[in-house]
């Protein structure tokens, strides 16, 4: 089966593939809020493979929709629009790199393929796989061990701390390699230099002095 979307392979064309890897990493996180599904990430630096699992869980079709998402409002999660995964996929596929993602005895493979008007568009190609799957798991190839590290310092859920004291704004971050980093629900935003700390800010208070 193939469900193609009305996006051209030009869309978001500022993103990089690493963009593209930080919001699928970012929806894992936010699935095991939301499902329960136990989050892992493995990295095989042999096989140059990055691994997303959320155990014990499968994502309804509907999410595949723009608009189908259950996020919106959650302030709990990283994301809101439920956008990110199918973006994701549009960069990826637009930049030849491989994802498959196994969702129950279900396999998907995004591709940039022609419509019905010879567009070139996001294509997601469906078809069945392993019916003893029961996670929903993500594989991108060609992560070397490099942009793994990279990955890594992009998400406190990857990379956690160990001197954290909780404030009503967040946390503030007293590791000295998190000196001067500004991350918002556990994403990294931006390096303040002149900063003695670290910070985890909530969203709903994410303005700093400068």
């Amino acid at each position: 089966m193939k469900l193609q979307y009305q996006i051209t392979s030009d869309y978001v064309r500022d993103w990089s593939v690493r963009d593209a890897i930080r919001e699928l990493v970012a929806n894992a996180i936010d699935g095991e809020v939301t499902s329960g599904g136990k989050f892992e990430a493995k990295h095989d630096p042999k096989k140059e493979i990055l691994h997303l699992i959320n155990r014990d869980t499968k994502v309804d079709a509907k999410a595949l929709y723009f608009g189908g998402t259950s996020k919106y409002g959650d302030d709990r999660l990283i994301g809101q629009y439920g956008e990110g995964l199918k973006i994701a996929m549009l960069v990826l596929a637009r930049s030849n790199i491989k994802l498959v993602i196994r969702n129950g005895d279900e396999i998907w493979q995004p591709a940039i393929e022609p419509d019905k008007l010879g567009f070139d568009v996001l294509t997601l190609n469906i078809k069945k796989g392993n019916e003893s799957n029961a996670d929903f798991k993500v594989e991108v190839h060609g992560v070397n061990t490099e942009a793994w590290h990279a990955i890594q310092d992009m998400f406190l859920a990857l990379r956690k701390p160990n001197k954290i004291e909780k404030t009503q704004s967040g946390e503030v971050i007293r590791d000295p390699e998190y000196v001067g980093k500004i991350f918002v629900k556990g994403v990294y935003c931006t390096h303040r230099p002149n900063y003695s700390t670290g910070y985890n800010l909530d969203r709903k208070s994410t303005r700093l002095n400068s």
